[in-house]
């Protein structure tokens, strides 16, 4: 190995470097600082030169809010690593700052000036009374001083990004920091870390979770805001190791178990030892194996059999190269509700029933539903070279001539049908003939061996009440736009929904023969998300999704547009260069994954609307912005153009931006808060936010909310729509509207919507839309 190494440093030396070679690469250099440097904006405090350790701690304020180039930051991390002294001043700088400091201080030099100065009773007597008060507001001190426990945690391990965060900041700790009482530690999308209790316990926290450690009666308390953890709890010598979720409290003294926090509730599994579960009153101890769930909703629970079906005679009738295929129970009933809710309309306003067919025609539809079996069958054979198949209703017959009597009567019956054996069709004459040859050789359909024919027979396993299932590679060809968007390795799309005692469960599910890619895999797998928090319990429309990386997002939009249209690239190149700028370093990376939007408060005069994104790097971000609207009005200036202008505000320890567009009269106000960043027309709406998540009074804890998840067995979603328009619509528009929510999950080879029940998939829901009708009339 050495000669080789030798030869390979020989070979190195004597290469010989052009000196125009050497100008180009000192230039480029030049360039790329320059451009480094002008992209920041400036920290008033930064120095010039740095010659001292004191102008090292200058630059920590702009390091903060970073607003030192790449350069300056490195150098800045390479001290502060090697000198004690400016990590101790960065860490107070990072520190909150304690309001009652200089009010303790004044109530001590109080308390001593009438210890001294004491000369009547009635002095003792307000002493001690002011004594016991303060005793009553300070239990928690005093317990502190008297019975003290160390309460703090070490990361061991860190494995992507791991955070504290406050009021208005949010900034990474490494492997080894320390992490103090009441400090909350989040973990970013897909990471996870190792936290190191001073009594030995592990927490092993998973991704997008969100704790901080209290101390309890006798011992730390881990208080999980949202997310999954796994706590491996050393043995006690006295008191208790506990966890607290927003319903639920748990006590140990030496065992391993798992918790699961989200807005559904919280589940907790035990692997070793016991584990006691408080449940408001309700305490009760679980072993190893044994699982508690503190909301029905995190389990599955399937809907009374009363209303599916197990097994089906028409299934193995459809043609052999169905690609589409959909299970619907008898319509007779839904038809007669349906009618009757609009003949009460019709009743209330007359000229609704201009263009309604005659219940002589009505009553001969229900009719036919009367002579047909409980189950109807459609299936869409694909097209055969130039021939089009047509599709195919396949029905048991229960009374052949009436059924045929029925049919003739209706106006424009014209659709060739036959009624055979008991058996109903309705096609064109060569797919009837199929049909009824396959009646006779069952097992000679080719359909029989077909992904789509096993994956209807695994529904009917589960049961069926209403069930849609389509073959998407044969419906999707495979085109170049296909594979890059992810949509080429669908395999089929299932939509199904069950009635049940409880009601209805719905679900739809695209699932795909390999690991979602392309736009398909941008979605998030479930994990507990935080922007509900902003969102009040009034709000009528909200739609959420957690996002896997913004970086790879771009990074897939630009490779899309290389292929699909290289101008368009070109374009953002040149405007990345002109204004010197990376959107995928400035933009994206300061970005979490979770988007919300939401429509939360009056529609009048204005709708109240509110952008919830979830930020891993908020003074970096807020820096991308300041220079991206200095360009924005260097340009508009060069045009003689009016600008755009940014303003901030701090009211009470908060910061505000405004943002004012004067060509449109428009504002908009956004801020910092808890890793999140806060968009809105006003700032009301942004400080009711803050006073939601803060409080808890928000849409997650909302009964109308809560009420809509569906029981799916899942813990946590990876995004949802929620609607409740009701709450601030007109009742003449929303007559009879209930709140909906469908629940999205991102799986890794299938992606499934679920909801109690899915508006348009019920035919009686179309009652609930009559208040709708009076708004539009069709000529």
């Amino acid at each position: 190995m050495k000669p080789i190494l030798d030869r390979v440093l020989r070979t190195v030396r004597n290469i010989e470097i052009k000196p125009e070679e050497t100008e180009h690469a000192a230039e480029r250099v030049l360039s790329k600082l320059t451009a480094e440097y002008n992209k920041v904006v400036p920290h008033p405090a930064v120095v010039d030169r740095i010659t001292s350790c004191e102008d090292f701690r200058a630059l920590i304020p702009a390091y903060l809010s970073r607003s030192l180039t790449s350069a300056r930051t490195m150098l800045f991390e390479d001290h502060t690593r090697e000198c004690v002294a400016c990590r101790k001043a960065m860490e107070r700088a990072r520190l909150p700052r304690q309001p009652h400091e200089g009010l303790r201080a004044t109530m001590s030099q109080r308390t001593t000036y009438k210890t001294r100065t004491y000369r009547h009773v009635a002095a003792w007597a307000v002493a001690a009374g002011l004594v016991f008060i303060a005793g009553l507001s300070q239990r928690n001190a005093i317990r502190d001083f008297l019975w003290p426990i160390d309460v703090h945690a070490i990361a061991q391990t860190v494995d992507g990004n791991l955070f504290v965060v406050s009021d208005a900041d949010i900034y990474p700790i490494n492997a080894g920091d320390r992490i103090d009482r009441d400090r909350l530690v989040r973990t970013g999308k897909e990471s996870r870390a190792v936290l190191q209790l001073a009594d030995g316990s592990r927490i092993e926290v998973q991704e997008r979770s969100e704790l901080s450690l209290d101390r309890g009666d006798d011992g730390v308390k881990i208080r999980l805001g949202r997310g999954s953890v796994i706590v491996t709890a050393a043995k006690q010598r006295s008191g208790h190791l506990y966890l607290a979720t927003s319903d639920l409290t748990l006590s140990v003294v030496g065992t391993k178990f798992a918790v699961n926090a989200g807005v559904k509730g919280s589940r907790v599994s035990v692997v070793e030892g016991e584990v006691r579960v408080q449940n408001g009153p309700t305490v009760q101890a679980l072993t190893a194996g044994q699982e508690f769930a503190s909301n029905p909703v995190l389990n599955t629970i399937p809907p009374a059999a009363a209303d599916l079906r197990y097994t089906s005679n028409l299934v193995n009738l459809v043609p052999a190269n169905t690609v589409a295929f959909a299970s619907l129970p008898n319509l007779k009933e839904a038809v007669d509700e349906v009618y009757q809710a609009f003949k009460q309309r019709v009743r209330e306003d007359p000229s609704l029933g201009a263009s309604w067919p005659s219940d002589d025609v009505m009553n001969r539809v229900r009719q036919v539903g009367t002579y047909l079996g409980s189950e109807i069958i459609i299936a869409v054979p694909l097209k055969d070279g130039e021939k089009d198949l047509a599709p195919v209703l396949i029905a048991e017959a229960l009374q052949p001539e009436s059924l045929k009597a029925a049919i003739q009567g209706l106006p424009g019956s014209k659709i060739p049908f036959v009624v055979d054996g008991g058996l109903f069709v309705v096609s064109s004459p060569g797919m009837i003939d199929e049909v009824l040859a396959f009646r006779h050789q069952t097992r000679s359909n080719p359909f029989l061996s077909t992904a789509l024919y096993q994956r209807i027979s695994a529904a009917y396993r589960e049961g069926v009440t209403w069930f849609l299932a389509a073959d998407l590679q044969k419906l999707l060809p495979a085109r170049p736009v296909t594979t890059q968007l992810g949509l080429a390795d669908a395999q089929q799309l299932v939509i199904e929904q069950k009635h049940g005692k409880d009601g209805s469960s719905y679900r739809a599910v695209l699932g795909f023969n390999q690991t979602r890619r392309g736009m398909m895999g941008w979605l998030a797998n479930p994990a507990p998300m935080g922007a509900l928090e902003f969102v009040s319990s009034n709000a009528y429309g909200v739609a959420a999704i957690a996002m896997k990386d913004p970086s790879l997002i771009i990074e897939d939009v630009f490779a899309f547009l290389q292929r699909n249209n290289p101008q368009a690239i070109h374009d953002i190149d040149d405007f990345q260069n002109q204004h010197r700028i990376d959107i995928r370093h400035d933009l994206a990376a300061p970005l979490g994954g979770e988007f919300l939007f939401a429509m939360d408060g009056p529609i009048l005069p204005a709708p109240a609307w509110k952008i919830v994104v979830e930020v891993y790097d908020a003074a970096r971000l807020q820096n991308t912005i300041q220079w991206m609207i200095s360009e924005a009005n260097h340009e508009a200036a060069a045009k003689q153009q009016p600008g755009v202008s940014l303003s901030s505000e701090t009211v009470d320890g908060r910061t505000f931006y405004t943002v004012s567009f004067p060509a449109a009269s428009y504002k908009v106000h956004y801020t910092f808060w808890r890793g999140y960043m806060l968009i809105a027309p006003d700032r009301t709406l942004l400080l009711e936010a803050m006073q939601y998540r803060d409080t808890g009074s928000s849409l997650a804890r909302s009964d109308n909310f809560l009420s809509q998840l569906p029981a799916d067995g899942r813990d946590y979603v990876s995004g949802f729509i929620y609607q409740n328009l009701a709450l601030n619509l007109p009742q003449n528009l929303v007559r009879n509207s209930t709140p909906s929510l469908i629940c999205l999950y991102g799986e890794q080879d299938r992606i499934v919507l679920s909801s109690k029940a899915m508006i348009g998939t019920n035919l009686s829901n179309i009652a609930g839309l009559s208040g709708l009708i009076d708004q539009v009339r069709f000529k």
